[in-house]
């Protein structure tokens, strides 16, 4: 990519600041991205490979101080305010919060519902206080697994807006340990302290079912989110060596007091390590930063790259991104996972990076960038309609290849990707109704992107693309559905899908 340039900031236990630079894999081409994706050139196999290496000019800068986000709007909207401190050492999180609970919806609510995913680790949740912002406690709460029940004195009218106080304590277990949801990224290594689902959060209501609250499993997402405002202060104490935060949001606060705004968020994440070398790009009014570990700062350039690169792509393909940055975090487990504004890269695609662009990393970090568009900007209910955000990220990794590397690259994915597993299954499976994991991977995500490339191929470029933009627009902090995803395709194309939804999907 023409003048870009990263800023790499080591971290180490001695505070020693150094700048390097590492061989690119670059794309074959980045011109100015066209309304159409391109169609493919026919070349030999042999240039599957990727292109020749570019290697960058590395400069050591100052992080950019970047203006509070607004955590105001005219419509109401669920407002976190969350001070919280962490005892590094001791790995203990104490958390004071404030949530301000509207009723958007047109019924009475006679209780307010708070999911607690980190109740789901036995020892780790100590609620220690809980009351209206009057003072008065709550003493007839009810905390069972993940869901936290309020009971109303007053039903909470349409209109109305109810405000809660929390403090809780969190004990933070190591990563390896086992919850009620299976794994996920929240807990510590020896190399990182990961804070996601941290804050019990207010749900989804809808009057058709109530509170959205799915029951946790083995694999795949339960947890579905609204969008809120975050005003987020983050204090770190016994320290016995230089950190460095990672977080969803930029932070505006003055040195040892961490400050960060995020409007209309699915959720505020943060990771913590005392060795993350940085990245850091600025593209389209967004910072880019990209968080690894020093070991694999080679092969964290290739996906800090690829997070670029893509994020350039779907900016234009499927709307603007809305936030003020995007993050890119290396995990210290065998397991990756999106989050506003943020995502998690698994380590074990960075120790098979092989140099090329086919390489899972590459493949992956594109998938997880895509999530900020499918999941972040529109939701979906992930436990029962996951289709509708992994499908779309699959394919998105396909879109990756055919931009940037369409000599046969493309071809390369389907092969690497999809084929070697001979996908099946419904793509409108749920979490629950798969025999594990690979049955569920299969027909969610690689079927599914068989299905949008089906999907696409019968209607054509024009009318696809026109479709992506078009439902990314009109469901954007939304939650949308299948019903929702179909209705916007059917604005589109006089085509019979029929016969797709015949083969792909379950009635």
């Amino acid at each position: 990519m023409k003048n870009l340039h990263f800023t790499i900031v080591l971290i180490i236990i001695l505070s020693a600041l150094t700048a390097c630079s590492s061989p690119q894999v670059e794309p074959s081409h980045t011109p100015a991205i066209p309304t159409q994706m391109p169609v493919p050139s026919a070349t030999p196999e042999a240039e599957v490979e990727a292109s020749a290496s570019i290697t960058p000019t590395a400069t050591a800068t100052e992080t950019p101080t970047v203006s509070p986000t607004p955590t105001t709007s005219p419509t109401p909207e669920i407002q976190y305010m969350i001070s919280a401190e962490l005892d590094y050492v001791n790995l203990l999180l104490s958390v004071r919060q404030f949530i301000s609970i509207p009723n958007n919806s047109s019924t009475p609510l006679n209780e307010i519902m708070l999911v607690v995913p980190t109740n789901l680790y036995q020892g780790v949740f100590n609620l220690t206080y809980i009351a209206w912002d009057d003072g008065q406690e709550i003493a007839d709460h009810n905390l069972r697994g993940s869901q936290l029940y309020i009971p109303m004195q007053e039903p909470l009218n349409p209109g109305m807006t109810k405000n809660i106080i929390l403090y809780y304590e969190l004990r933070l277990p190591p990563n390896n340990s086992s919850a009620e949801a299976g794994p996920t990224p929240f807990g510590y290594t020896t190399r990182q302290i990961n804070l996601v689902d941290w804050y019990p959060f207010v749900p989804p209501y809808r009057k058709d079912q109530g509170w959205m609250m799915r029951d946790p499993w083995a694999y795949g997402e339960f947890l579905v989110y609204p969008v809120a405002n975050f005003d987020v202060t983050i204090t770190l104490k016994n320290l016995p060596q230089a950190v460095t935060i990672a977080a969803s949001a930029p932070d505006t606060g003055d040195g040892e007091t961490h400050k960060y705004y995020l409007k209309q968020g699915r959720n505020f994440v943060w990771s913590v390590s005392p060795s993350y070398t940085v990245f850091e790009e600025q593209l389209n009014g967004t910072t880019i930063m990209g968080y690894v570990f020093l070991p694999d700062a080679v092969a964290g350039e290739q996906a800090f790259y690829a997070t670029v690169n893509a994020f350039q792509l779907y900016s234009e393909l499927y709307g603007p991104y809305p936030h003020p940055m995007l993050t890119m975090v290396e995990a210290d487990f065998d397991h990756g996972m999106e989050y506003q504004g943020l995502y998690f890269l698994n380590r074990g695609f960075f120790a098979s990076y092989d140099g090329t662009a086919g390489s899972f990393l590459i493949a992956i970090a594109a998938h997880e960038t895509s999530h900020q568009w499918w999941y972040g900007l529109v939701a979906n209910d992930q436990a029962l309609e996951p289709w509708l955000d992994e499908a779309l990220a699959t394919y998105s990794e396909y879109l990756f290849y055919e931009y940037y590397y369409p000599k046969r690259l493309d071809d390369f994915w389907w092969d690497r990707r999809v084929n070697p597993y001979h996908p099946a299954g419904w793509v409108n499976s749920t979490i629950y109704n798969a025999s594990g994991y690979r049955e569920y991977r299969d027909a969610v995500y690689l079927q599914g992107a068989i299905f949008i490339n089906d999907l696409r191929n019968l209607i054509g470029d024009e009318a696809f693309f026109a479709f992506l933009k078009d439902y990314a627009s009109t469901y954007a902090n939304q939650i949308a559905t299948g019903n929702d995803f179909f209705r916007i395709l059917a604005g589109h194309t006089d085509a019979d899908f029929t016969p797709l939804l015949t083969t792909y999907f379950q009635r």
